[in-house]
């Protein structure tokens, strides 16, 4: 196997496991079934059961601080993406995007946040000073 495609799944794997203890779960957890099971129904059902055996194996381990097990999913899920990507070179591209989406850490990025705007307003005398951080209407 290409280097390239065995650091897919490593990190692939990686971004999988981060997914299932955060909010980006059922993203990633319906991507990876359609990817694992190539679009076939039966085969999306049964990937998507070992996604959540794994994920409560993975929550237990996170419980009790269990490395070794945490490590295991992990491995495990590497292993399993690099020998599909073994069978399927051509979804690379689409668990690649699966990995930007999510991200390193498996989480979908946090919504940008509104502008925000600093003044620093100074009056002297009888002046009117009118400040907006939008549109702003003066008069009739």
């Amino acid at each position: 196997m290409e280097p390239e495609l065995q650091a897919l799944a490593a990190t692939a794997a990686a971004t999988i496991v981060g997914a299932m203890a955060g909010d980006a779960w059922k993203t990633a957890k319906q991507a990876v079934a359609h990817l694992c099971g190539r679009g076939r129904a039966a085969a999306v059902e049964d990937v998507t059961a070992e996604l959540e055996h794994d994920r409560r194996r993975l929550v237990a381990a996170r419980t009790t601080a269990d490395a070794e097990a945490e490590e295991a999913v992990q491995a495990y899920w590497a292993d399993r993406l690099a020998r599909l990507l073994a069978i399927r070179p051509d979804i690379a591209a689409d668990l690649d995007a699966l990995v930007r989406t999510l991200g390193p850490a498996g989480t979908l990025p946090a919504p940008a946040a509104a502008p925000s705007h600093h003044f620093n307003v100074h009056a002297r005398g009888r002046a009117q000073v009118n400040v907006s951080g939008g549109d702003m209407r003066i008069g009739s």
